[in-house]
């Protein structure tokens, strides 16, 4: 009985020790959310299992049919189908935010070594799996609609370790430019230096100040431009009020 003080000063000091058995969760194909304890998890029979115990229930054990998704020490799954491999659902971990644009998953098969892991992309709900054979040219066509990410994988050398790394400028830029993906296409190739945007992606790095004096010489410049082109002789003076 004297050690009881102790405990009660222990869990009222440190709560989060008696909450650390109860941070796993699972989501159930009803959308139902539970929180409580994974305690066992393997890949390896035939498409996976979880054993998951909450604190007032006994252990069960679930399979990929069973759930949405779960996670366990900060690592979440999710319960899907794999595109070219028919009806079988099977877990695959989430490598990236759940929020995003692009989000990256990866399965994980230990019953074959041989095929132990695959890549996927996912946009929109649809899955995509990634071909590292041809990665550089996949994942040019994958993100199109963002000239910015196009041109980073044109111009440097993207490996298979860069993945992670392009769906998150990805996102990024989705979200900077504040446009849906697909919405917009590559532009023309362009050979004359007048004829280029203001503004590059480079240019979200730049101060106000800086930014502002940039526009204001491209204005400048646009508008002479304009002049020459409407009145190169000296006769309508169309658009020198502009500034």
């Amino acid at each position: 009985m004297n050690d009881i003080p102790w405990r009660l000063f222990i869990l009222l000091c440190f709560p989060f020790l008696s909450l650390a058995q109860i941070e796993d969760y699972v989501v159930m194909n009803n959308n139902q959310k539970i929180l409580g304890e994974i305690r066992e998890v393997d890949f390896s029979i035939n498409k996976g299992r979880v054993v998951f115990k909450t604190p007032d229930a006994p252990a069960k054990t679930y399979y990929a049919d069973d759930l949405q998704e779960w996670e366990r020490d900060g690592k979440a799954y999710i319960s899907t189908t794999r595109p070219g491999r028919g009806r079988k659902r099977v877990f695959l971990e989430r490598l990236t935010e759940a929020d995003r644009t692009v989000i990256v998953y990866e399965y994980t098969n230990k019953a074959n070594p041989l095929r132990s892991s695959e890549v996927f992309l996912a946009r929109r709900g649809q899955l995509t799996i990634v071909r590292f054979l041809s990665f550089r040219i996949q994942m040019r066509s994958y993100f199109a609609d963002e000239p910015e990410v196009v041109a980073l994988i044109d111009n440097r050398d993207v490996k298979k370790r860069d993945l992670l790394a392009l769906v998150e400028e990805y996102n990024d830029t989705v979200e900077e430019s504040n446009t849906e993906p697909g919405s917009r296409r590559l532009p023309p190739s362009r050979s004359n230096e007048e004829d280029r945007p203001f503004w590059n992606f480079n240019d979200l790095l730049l101060s106000t100040d800086e930014a502002a004096r940039k526009y204001m010489e491209a204005l400048q410049n646009a508008v002479s431009k304009f002049k020459s082109e409407q009145d190169p002789l000296g006769g309508s003076h169309a658009g020198r009020d502009l500034l």
